[in-house]
């Protein structure tokens, strides 16, 4: 015989042949009846899930920008260059994200006075109970007047590489903070990897637009014919437990030589804007 709920989850008057049944009885069964229907207990119900879209993203002002932010080094040094005042005795998290060592463009312990250093633009979510993370999509987009990264060796590619082969120095990472030391990144649990990927393989088709109305100061970018990188990644399917904070990652390299690959030695932060778009799967709720 097939599994069935007893009649007392639904309330606790029981009515039989050979009992009395009395209107104050049918009264409180019905009652109970409502209150169950209209609390909804989890129990009764198969999981269902919504799905709710967060974005994030990065477009400079300009591509002279001159300052980095909110762009850090992804190695932390305590050195001149990258501190202001005193020097730290120690230094918290040497790295900010793991994984980002890619072909052409290793990570700084590899590359003393080698062709590139590497910033990290990271931002971060809370998600309170627990949730499954479905589609991830990142865009890196450029145009034909402000934002020109070719997504290309250069004339003087990295050792490894070839001059007009895409590149393959991009880290895209979405790490887990673990809930015992949440500020340790050596302690993340990355969930979502993709690094050395043949950003040329990514290509997106291009669409022709009118120029942006410059009604607002700075003014924005034209964003004429825009083009350009789209990785895409369907139905992940990865579970995010409660009280968990999710950092999304993007590591750049910033080049000692400007013929080295598209993102050049002047500003990298500010030869393309940077799309992120993920669908996570929350439980409905009563």
């Amino acid at each position: 015989m097939a599994w069935r709920k007893h009649p007392r989850h639904m309330t606790d008057e029981q009515f039989a042949d050979g009992t009395t049944i009395d209107g104050n009885r049918l009264d409180d069964a019905m009652e109970d009846i409502k209150d169950r229907f209209n609390s909804v207990p989890l129990g009764d119900l198969k999981h269902r899930f919504v799905q709710t879209q967060y974005v994030a993203g990065w477009t400079p002002h300009k591509q002279a920008a001159k300052h980095h932010w909110p762009w850090l080094r992804s190695k932390n040094v305590a050195d001149t260059a990258n501190v202001v005042g005193t020097l730290p005795d120690s230094i918290s998290n040497t790295y900010r994200t793991k994984g980002y060592s890619t072909i052409g463009a290793p990570g700084e312990e590899f590359t003393a006075g080698g062709d590139a250093i590497h910033y990290t633009w990271s931002t971060s979510f809370y998600f309170h109970k627990p949730g499954v993370l479905q589609d991830i999509f990142l865009r890196m987009q450029i145009d034909a007047s402000e934002f020109r990264n070719t997504f290309k060796y250069g004339s003087t590619p990295p050792e490894g590489t070839v001059q007009s082969e895409g590149n393959r120095d991009f880290a895209f990472v979405i790490h887990v903070d673990s809930p015992f030391a949440p500020e340790d990144r050596t302690q993340n649990n990355p969930v979502v990897l993709r690094s050395a990927v043949n950003l040329a393989r990514e290509w997106t088709n291009g669409i022709l637009i009118s120029s942006v109305a410059g009604d607002m100061a700075p003014s924005s970018p034209p964003w004429v014919d825009i083009q350009g990188v789209f990785m895409p990644i369907r139905n992940a399917n990865i579970p995010i437990p409660r009280d968990s904070r999710v950092r999304i990652d993007c590591v750049i390299p910033d080049y000692s030589n400007a013929n080295n690959g598209g993102w050049g030695d002047t500003n990298p932060w500010a030869q393309n804007g940077f799309e992120v778009v993920f669908t996570m799967l929350e439980e409905v709720e009563q």
